[in-house]
């Protein structure tokens, strides 16, 4: 990680007479540094004319929450110069510090330095980061036993990650695209009945940024389908999705081909996120190789599910994506 040193040098001109007749002269300098462990140290040297000087205290405060607040306070002498460092609270990307100093005998502080420092590079993930990723179980009936649908609740002070992935080992081999944060995650998952299923977030600063870096933010949370708690719809291999492909379709009809074992009257239901049938379509089929089209001119963007029906039993069923 690169280290950023911003310097400013604030010349404090002034005189104290001390009972030894030495006239004293002050020169402070600030220095700014955000370190390899992103904090920002701030360093006040005292420059002045004589070890013996009396050397001018200082307060530090750093703004949060639109609020300056005092982090600490010293005294900065001749060659013993006043360090305290700083750091993000909420996951700010800047911390904006003001140094404030008195001269000896002195009560009244004056504003000595103020700057704001960008941290963006330096974006940490947060103890109660687990909280950001909860997972919403809904019940489809007729389609699937427990419909689970991530939900991103990064809280709005939290402004340097801007992106998150998401990833569900029993499904995906990589993460998701990148997602804005605020943006809805648009697929979810069916879990079969009494079983469950990790997913797994990563939050980033860009979204191009590595998902597997140091940098990322990574939390998981496990979902749970318990037996009987939703809606059943017949054995478990009849709601078990057994293709686990997601389809991204841009065409005006979803077509679907597959291979039957038997006659009979096939049907291909396409459903929305809350469990609507949308659209619908019947047709004899017989032993061998069939495809079944459904129009879908009239659906807007977003995630659907179809199922595949055959003489009244399940044999596929699975996500797929319109996009226009």
């Amino acid at each position: 990680m690169k280290k950023y040193l911003f310097i400013l040098s604030i010349l404090l001109l002034g005189t104290y007479q001390m009972a030894t007749a030495v006239t004293c002269h002050y020169y402070y300098e600030v220095t700014t540094e955000v370190t390899e462990d992103c904090t920002l140290r701030i360093t006040i040297t005292s420059h002045a004319d004589f070890a013996s000087c009396d050397g001018w205290v200082f307060k530090v405060k750093q703004t949060i929450d639109g609020n300056p607040e005092e982090m600490g306070s010293g005294a900065a002498t001749y060659g013993n110069p006043y360090v305290i460092e700083l750091s993000p609270t909420q996951g700010e990307t800047s911390i904006t510090y003001s140094v404030y100093g008195r001269a000896p005998y002195s009560v009244l502080y004056d504003l000595f330095a103020s700057g704001t420092v960008d941290m963006s590079h330096c974006c940490r993930c947060p103890v109660d980061a687990d909280s950001w990723l909860t997972i919403d179980i809904m019940d489809i009936p007729g389609y699937c036993a427990c419909l689970a649908i991530p939900r991103i609740n990064i809280p709005p002070d939290i402004t340097c990650f801007k992106h998150y992935r998401i990833l569900n080992d029993e499904v995906d081999n990589d993460f998701s695209p990148p997602f804005e944060v605020g943006e809805a995650y648009p697929m979810p998952y069916c879990i079969p009945l009494g079983q469950s299923v990790t997913f797994y977030a990563v939050f980033l600063i860009n979204p191009d940024d590595d998902p597997w870096s140091g940098d990322a933010c990574f939390v998981e949370i496990t979902a749970e389908c318990p037996d009987g708690t939703h809606g059943k719809i017949g054995s478990e291999e009849q709601i078990f999705i057994k293709s686990k492909t997601s389809y991204y379709w841009s065409n005006e009809t979803f077509n679907l081909s597959f291979v039957s074992e038997t006659e009979g009257l096939a049907t291909l239901e396409l459903f929305d996120i809350a469990g609507n049938k949308v659209a619908s379509k019947q047709s004899e089929i017989q032993v061998g190789r069939e495809e079944l089209q459904v129009s879908t001119d009239q659906l807007e963007s977003g995630t659907y599910f179809y199922a595949l029906v055959i003489n009244g039993e399940k044999y596929s069923s699975n996500k797929f994506i319109i996009i226009r």
